[in-house]
């Protein structure tokens, strides 16, 4: 490849380009990349060429210049253009302008000729017709791609260079195309593009090799040379440092290299922007833009995404503003036509429209935008600028958005269009509309009537989402409407199923059947959905390949070998995005990934392969994979099984970063699709999360697609596990009697017999009920059969050593007595299995763990880096901390029993419980601290007998609780009528009710004047201020609160202090009616405006309570009717919203009041071991202080006790005292009643001060 340095902003003189050597031949292609003018370059070689002319025979070289523009409809070169060019050359060249026979002459040769695409086809056709000798001249020769070449969109994980790539591959294929065609035509060819010349010795190599290509590459004298060849490596680097979260680490890299201070900007805008740090890289690109250094329209273009993701609305328009009409490439005229809708720019948009139809008609981002901007202008009450948004639509279209009302399908233009598409328009349309009138049921109904293919499906499923979202806030019944139901469900799973890389979908899809919307109804309905589709069964591909046999043991130690050298020199492996060198690449690649697997699967069984080695070889098996023949999914299973392994060594955040790397590397073939949702769920039900497990299992049924049988036994071998970990034994002995047909019929394995063994004796294990009867013992005999069967055939033990162990541990602890035959099997496994897993596995099966193997199992487990997953990654410990406390107390150490309790506390906060003996230390020092401060801390919890056990700390001085039997029993008959039904007592009834239901719930609570209580979610739907001591309510003597884990005060506590001043309050009222919120209204605002509060009154989401020193919600609340969960915030008309909305929109508050009926209601979860309710989630959300009813309020009184409550707190008090305070004023002033006087309770930070 040549240098040149010119001076660019002159006419291209190709004379010094030839001096002295062979002048250009038929055949042949000049290709100049650089940063000039491509009409320049061209122009200058025209002239060039048509100077050059046959001694012998007194004939031109050539004799037309055949110019090939892009589509006419794109208006970027014209004829006039181009001779206008064509003439400047001649003057700059010659010194003097063209004479009138020159003009005529080149005016006569000169053919423009338009090409219909954007693509390498349409160039080379037209390029087969131009005339004998003449100069194919194509500018922007790097912008036209194959019509065959597949989008491969990766989100934030593409790599550093591969646009690079693209191009590249794209003008190689071009120019050979060219290049045979010019050698048939006596041609010769003049490529010219403004890119910047390739980095990656790779691509330079592919250009150069190119026969008859001879590449310049253009440079200014004003501008450095990037010099680094080894760049490409280092952004690969740096970029994958980026995306694991290590920013820091590859900025001080790329600050510390040689490159010159633009290149290194560019890249850090680059790399901030991967690391999610898009303030920062916002404020550069600022920078730039005011300095006017921003080196392309392409760049800018991207640095507008980039603003755009920042909130910078302003900058990223500044640097949209005047770049379109110089860009050529799809990607960024796709890009700006997307960020300008976002903006909601229409002028830009309708001009990146139009520009990117001219040159790229057939890029599905101009349907993808006009479906955004008419559902948009649909959706809009009143939109404004409707006239500038209107631009591409047709009649139809048209039609939708003018009308208000619902389009019939009857309509005739509907009717004449006879197109599939525009009915699911009409559907769509018609649902918007439907639910804009509130007609949840009818806009839900037409949402599943738009066709699966159709453009406009994903907007359907997001309506689906929210209809049923709004359904359920208004009270509809899920368990009475099974069917619809099923049917909505089905139509979001199996859009999810064949899109997995839309992760926001999957999140709502996961939000729409958690507690706070399908309450308990949301697995069985899920576990019903996937009966009903495994019902219609998985397609089998009857066509089997041949079992590949492995290559020889030098054969895979030689590959190894080389691939772990190449490892080692390798910064960074990003699944899905590296790849192996060709070199490395054996020629029996399946053969080679059968060994690799072996090995594998070896070590992951073994256990005692160094955890490095078993995950390099996982990788491996996944760069090798893409080269396969025959196995398709070989990357995978090792990614499961690697991911497996993970969570068998104590590390679940790992295995779930992999099962989302899994979907990731999947999405580009259905089948792959298929397997990877199987490896999602198998990962996800190990870790106890049965919800995603099913969720994941109904997209693998739900993709039609033939698959092998051992790939279906797998998908049904997991609904039968997931289904007996869910105690529905007997659909799962069915599943597993299909799961062995299939086994029979398909000749599967051994092993999967095996496995099918150990899964039916794990479920009568969970029915036996005394391991001292016949069935019991044999359990055990089976297990120690099936354990000899699995021993001798080689394959993984550890499953059915765990159900033997746990079968043995019961059994001896009934006295039952081992037959000799099980006493040689668990000395052969013990044989077999790592120290560490054996340890595990006993520890796991004792009914009498001890308390520090217990802590040991709790230090060992890398917890998740997400507050929802930790109950899950702690279920074992939580497990075997219940079957500890029950045993006698009186041998326990104090500072054990504290944290073994605190343990038990709810895990799923931004907090961690200790996990190693001095942290635990701290910790209970920190508690008894507190005590000495005047604050006793109360911790409780139930042993696995149902039984109350706690401590307690005062004064410095620690005390066990006094055991309550049977006290889950009494809690469950408590909570089938209250809290909420305290809500219905009148201040004449007394507090008699109050009495006589929470006897029943007693615990020993010791006189005192301040009380923190860490309570496990089970426990905290106790309203705390009615518990009694001497038949006197707490609440009256005591100020007392909830807090999550003592853990989380501690974190909370010890961090400076937030300064906050604002103080802020939403009430919603109407003009025209006097409610219960308007009479609220009335007696609160005098408070408000005494201490200048903030006020809304509006019927919107309070946004501006976030950041409050202190945020006062009134409104009504409600509970579901059919599980009593709290679900609902509303005002008197008809605005409502559910509890997730309100706490993410209030964020960073100091202490939230809710006037809100049941608003501090809180429950546990059916599926885990947490708390959910509107204080959890407000508390999730970086408020420190929650202060609500957990029943229903009498708002006679809230105005006295917020006064009661800002007086006491603005006298410097803390919030728990605060609390108190006002409490103790309604008492007073309401006749002692409890369900005024004690009905606000404090959940959060008791500690918090003005």
């Amino acid at each position: 490849m040549k240098d040149i340095k010119i001076d660019i902003t002159k006419t291209f003189d190709a004379r010094p380009l030839y001096n002295g050597k062979s002048l250009p031949q038929y055949g042949e292609a000049e290709l100049f990349i650089g940063d000039m003018e491509c009409s320049k370059i061209i122009s200058g070689m025209s002239i060039f060429l048509l100077n050059i002319v046959n001694q012998s025979t007194n004939e031109r070289f050539i004799s037309e210049l055949c110019f090939i523009s892009p589509p006419e409809q794109a208006n970027i070169y014209s004829f006039d253009s181009i001779f206008d060019s064509v003439l400047n050359a001649f003057k700059d060249l010659y010194g003097t302008p063209p004479t009138a026979r020159n003009i005529e002459f080149l005016k006569k040769i000169l053919q423009v000729h338009h090409v219909k695409d954007m693509s390498i086809e349409s160039v080379v056709e037209v390029a087969k017709k131009a005339r004998e000798k003449s100069v194919i001249l194509l500018p922007l020769c790097c912008k036209y791609k194959s019509s065959h070449t597949t989008k491969t969109n990766r989100g934030k994980r593409l790599l550093s260079g591969s646009y690079e790539s693209n191009w590249v591959n794209n003008l190689v294929e071009l120019s050979e195309g060219l290049i045979y065609e010019a050698k048939k035509n006596k041609n010769f060819i003049v490529l010219t593009d403004r890119e910047l010349p390739p980095i990656q010795a790779e691509n330079q190599e592919k250009i150069v090799t190119v026969d008859g290509l001879y590449p310049v590459w253009m440079g200014d004298y004003s501008k450095g040379e990037m010099g680094a060849s080894d760049l490409q490596p280092k952004i690969m680097k740096w970029s994958a440092l980026c995306l694991q979260g290590k920013v820091e680490k590859a900025l001080f890299e790329l600050e510390n290299s040689d490159l010159n201070s633009s290149i290194i900007k560019q890249i850090k805008i680059q790399l901030l922007h991967k690391g999610d740090r898009l303030g920062q890289a916002s404020d550069i690109i600022r920078e730039m833009s005011d300095r006017n250094s921003i080196v392309s329209p392409e760049a800018s273009i991207n640095y507008s995404r980039i603003a755009l993701q920042a909130g910078e609305r302003e900058l990223a328009a500044r640097l949209i503003d005047g770049q379109i009409n110089k860009l050529f490439t799809q990607q960024e005229l796709e890009l700006v036509l997307l960020v300008s809708t976002d903006l909601k720019r229409y002028d830009f948009a309708k001009e990146a429209y139009h520009r990117l139809q001219g040159l790229f008609e057939t890029s599905a981002v101009l349907k993808e935008n006009k479906c955004l901007r008419l559902l948009e202008l649909v959706s809009d009450e009143n939109p404004e600028d409707l006239n500038s948004r209107i631009f591409g639509f047709d009649e139809v279209e048209l039609l939708t958005i003018r009308t208000t009302d619902l389009v019939e399908e009857s309509n005739e233009l509907i009717q004449t269009s006879q197109n599939q598409e525009k009915f699911s328009l009409i559907y769509i349309t018609n649902a918007i509309k439907a639910a804009k009138s509130k007609d949840y049921m009818a806009s839900l109904k037409l949402s599943i009537k738009v066709n699966s293919s159709s453009l406009y499906k994903l907007h359907s499923v997001y309506k689906i989402i929210y209809c049923l979202e709004q359904l359920i806030l208004l009270g509809f019944d899920i368990s009475k409407n099974e069917k619809l139901i099923k049917v909505t469900l089905n139509e979001i799973i199996e859009y999810v199923a064949v899109n997995p890389d839309l992760t926001h979908l999957r999140t709502k899809l996961f939000s729409l059947v958690s507690i706070a919307n399908f309450g308990k109804y949301g697995l069985p309905a899920l576990a019903s959905l996937a009966l009903k589709l495994a019902s219609r069964g998985l397609r089998i591909n009857k066509v089997r390949n041949a079992e590949k046999e492995s290559v020889s043991n030098e054969q895979v130690t030689d590959f190894i070998r080389k691939v772990f050298d190449w490892l080692d020199k390798e910064s960074v492996i990003e699944l899905g995005v590296s790849s192996l060198p060709e070199r490395l690449i054996p020629e029996d690649v399946d053969g080679h990934l059968v060994s690799l697997k072996n090995l594998l699967n070896y070590g992951v069984q073994d256990g005692r392969e160094d955890l490095d080695i078993t995950e390099q070889l996982a990788y491996v098996i996944s760069l090798l994979a893409p080269h396969a023949d025959k196995l398709i999914a070989e990357d995978l299973f090792a990614l499961k099984l690697l991911a497996n392994h993970f969570w068998s060594q104590n590390n679940p955040q790992l295995a779930r970063n992999l099962a989302e790397q899994i979907i990731d590397v999947s999405l580009n073939d259905a089948t792959r699709k298929l397997i990877a949702w199987s490896c999602y769920s198998d990962i996800y039900l190990r870790q106890a999360k049965p919800l995603d497990a099913l969720i994941a299992c109904c997209c693998c049924f739900s993709i039609d697609e033939a698959i092998e049988p051992k790939h279906a036994f797998e998908i049904i071998f997991l609904l039968a596990k997931i289904t007996r970990d869910l105690h529905l034994s007997d659909i799962s002995l069915q599943i597993t009697a299909n799961a062995s047909q299939l086994v029979d019929n398909y000749d599967i394995g051994i092993q999967a017999g095996l496995r099918l063994q150990n899964l039916n004796a794990g479920i009568k294990l969970l029915e036996i009920t005394s391991w001292k009867s016949q069935e019991a013992s044999s359990l055990i005999d089976e297990l120690t059969s099936l354990s000899k069967q699995v021993i001798e055939k080689g394959e993984e033990i550890l499953p059915t050593a765990i159900l033997l162990y746990q079968a043995v541990e019961k059994a001896k602890h009934d006295g039952l007595k081992l037959q000799k035959d099980t006493i040689e099997v668990l000395k052969e496994i013990s044989n077999r299995l790592p120290i560490s897993t054996l340890e595990k596995i006993r520890v796991m099966s004792s009914l009498t763990p001890e308390i520090h193997d217990i802590f040991s199992l709790n230090d060992s487990i890398q917890i998740g880096d997400f507050s929802q997953d930790r109950p899950e990654d702690l279920k074992m410990v939580k497990l075997l901390a219940r079957r500890n406390l029950s045993h006698d107390s009186s041998n326990y150490d104090k500072k054990d029993l504290f944290n073994l309790l605190e343990l038990l506390s709810d895990s799923a906060t931004n907090s961690k419980a200790p996990q190693n003996e001095s942290d635990r230390y701290e910790l209970f020092d920190y508690a008894t601290s507190l005590s000495s401060q005047g604050f006793t801390v109360l911790q409780i919890a139930l042993n696995q007998n149902g039984d109350l056990r706690g401590t307690i700390i005062k004064n410095g001085i620690f005390e066990s609780l006094v055991e309550t039997k049977a006290f889950k029993e009494n809690l469950l008959t408590w909570q089938k009528s209250y809290p909420h039904k305290y809500g219905d007592i009148r201040e004449q009834e007394g507090n008699n009710v109050f009495y006589e239901t929470m006897s029943e719930l007693e615990i020993s609570i010791p006189n005192t004047e301040r009380l923190i209580v860490c309570a496990e979610p089970n426990l905290q739907q106790i309203p705390l201020n009615i518990l009694q001591i001497n038949r006197d309510f707490l609440g009256q003597k005591t100020s007392c609160c909830y807090v999550p884990s003592i853990s989380w005060l501690k974190q909370l506590t010890e961090r400076n202090k937030v300064k906050r001043n604002k103080r802020s309050a939403w009430i919603s009222i109407s003009q025209d009616s006097l409610g219960t919120l308007e009479i609220a209204h009335s007696r609160l605002t005098p408070v408000f405006e005494e201490y200048q509060f903030e006020v809304s009154t509006e019927s919107k989401i309070p946004f501006h309570c976030s950041n409050s020193q202190l945020a006062v919600i009134t409104a009504h609340g409600g509970i579901a009717s059919d599980n009593g969960y709290f679900k609902k915030i509303a005002d008197e008309q008809e605005f409502y919203f559910s509890p997730a909305t309100l706490a993410s929109s209030i964020k960073n508050c100091g202490v939230i009041v809710l006037f809100v009926c049941s608003g501090g209601k809180l429950d546990q979860s059916p599926y885990s071991e947490t708390t959910f309710g509107l204080p959890k989630l407000l508390l999730e959300n970086s408020c420190e202080t929650v202060i609500a009813s957990p029943w229903p309020l009498d708002s006679f009184f809230i105005h006295r006790w917020l006064e009661a409550f800002i007086n006491e707190w603005d006298s410097g008090s803390c919030a728990l005292d605060a609390c108190f305070y006002a409490n103790k004023t309604i008492m007073e002033e309401n006749s002692y009643f409890a369900g005024r006087g004690l009905a606000m309770t404090l959940f959060g930070n008791p500690l918090i001060t003005k």
